[in-house]
C-alpha cells in the first residue's frame, strides 16, 4: 500500500499583451493511492494484481503558453499479471487498463506567437497486453522476447486547422475514436544470445544479435493516413566481454553494431496541417499530393542511420 498526497504551487507575474499586469498564484493538490498483492501459487507460479490512482499537473509551458489554464491530469491504473520462473524458463504476462480524464494532448492549436498548446480531453486510454520471456536453449544460447499488444484511444476530441485564406481563422473538426499519437499497437523485441565462454579465469564473452519491431504509429492524434509512420524491423549486433582483474572489480568492453541489415526507416516525425483554397508551393516540407480537400500537410522526417557502431569500456571499482 502506497498513499501519497502531492501539493504543487504555481506562481505567475509579468505582462500579458497589452501591457496587462499578471500575478497569479495556481494550487493544485493531489492524492495518488496505490495497492498492490502479490500471491505465491507454487514454487514457479505467482499472481500479482495492482491498482492506482496518478494525477499530474500541467507542465510550466502548458499554463504559460496557453490562452486558457489547463487542468491536471488524472489517470486510473489496473494492473493484473503472472509470473513462471524454473531454471530454463521464465515468463511474465502482464494485463493493463490505464483510463485518463483530462490527457493534456496536442490538437493543431496555437497560441497568438504560433507555439503549439496542449488542450484536456475528456476520456481516452491505454490497455493492452506485455509478454515477457526468456528461454534458455543450453548452455552456451539464450533467448529472450518481449511483445506488447495494445490499444490506446481518444474517445473524441476537436482538432484546430490553420486556415491560410482570408480571413485566416482556424476551423475545427471533430474526430472520435482515434489512436494517441506515437503509439503503436504493436511492439516487440528479442535478443538471442551466444556465451562461448564463462569463467573465473577467462571472463565472460556475450554475443547477441538484438531485434526489435515497431508497428505504425500517428504523428498525430487524428489517426489520419497523411500522417503515418510506417513499421519498421531493424537489427543490432553486440559484443560484450568482462572480465575482474587484481586492479577493478570488473572490466566491460563491448561493442554494437546498430542497423545491421542497413535499413532506412523512420522513427520520429511531426507534422503541420492547414487548408488553402489555392496553394502553390516549392516549400519541400509541404507535400501536395497528400491534399485532402484543401488540405495539406507540411511533415518533417527524422531518418534514422543507416549502419553504425560504437565500442565501449565501463570499469568497477
Amino acid at each position: 500500500l502506497d498513499l501519497q498526497y502531492r501539493f504543487i504551487d504555481y506562481k505567475l507575474s509579468g505582462l500579458e499583451e497589452g501591457n496587462v499586469a499578471v500575478d497569479d498564484t495556481i494550487n493544485m493538490n493531489f492524492f495518488n493511492p496505490k495497492v498492490g498483492f502479490n500471491y505465491v501459487v507454487n514454487k514457479n507460479s505467482s499472481l500479482y494484481g495492482f491498482a492506482g490512482v496518478g494525477n499530474k499537473e500541467p507542465n510550466r509551458t502548458d499554463i504559460t503558453e496557453s490562452v486558457n489554464t489547463p487542468t491536471h491530469e488524472n489517470m486510473l491504473d489496473i494492473e493484473f499479471g503472472y509470473r513462471y520462473s524454473s531454471s530454463k524458463v521464465s515468463l511474465l504476462a502482464n494485463l493493463y487498463n490505464m483510463q485518463y480524464k483530462n490527457q493534456l494532448i496536442l490538437t493543431g492549436d496555437v497560441n497568438d506567437v504560433g507555439s503549439p498548446i496542449r488542450i484536456n480531453v475528456p476520456n481516452s486510454f491505454r490497455r493492452g497486453l506485455e509478454l515477457t520471456a526468456a528461454v534458455k536453449l543450453n548452455d552456451k544460447f539464450n533467448l529472450r522476447f518481449n511483445t506488447t499488444l495494445s490499444q490506446n484511444k481518444i474517445i473524441e476530441f476537436t482538432e484546430y486547422i490553420d486556415h491560410w485564406d482570408p480571413p485566416y481563422e482556424a476551423f475545427t473538426e471533430s474526430h472520435e475514436n482515434t489512436d494517441i499519437a506515437f503509439s503503436p499497437s504493436v511492439i516487440g523485441g528479442s535478443q538471442l544470445i551466444f556465451t562461448p565462454f564463462s569463467s573465473l579465469e577467462k571472463g565472460k564473452l556475450d554475443l547477441a544479435l538484438v531485434s526489435k519491431y515497431v508497428g505504425e504509429q500517428y504523428l498525430d492524434n487524428t489517426s489520419s493516413e497523411y500522417g503515418k509512420l510506417e513499421d519498421y524491423f531493424v537489427h543490432d549486433f553486440r559484443a560484450s566481454y568482462t572480465v575482474k582483474t587484481k586492479l577493478f572489480k570488473e572490466v566491460v568492453i563491448s561493442s554494437w553494431v546498430r542497423n545491421l541489415l542497413n535499413q532506412n526507416y523512420i522513427s520520429n516525425a511531426w507534422i503541420y496541417r492547414f487548408q488553402a483554397g489555392s496553394y502553390a508551393t516549392s516549400d519541400p516540407y509541404v507535400n501536395t499530393e497528400n491534399q485532402n480537400e484543401g488540405k495539406y500537410n507540411m511533415i518533417g522526417a527524422y531518418n534514422q542511420a543507416g549502419i553504425n557502431f560504437f565500442v565501449g569500456l565501463k570499469l568497477k571499482f
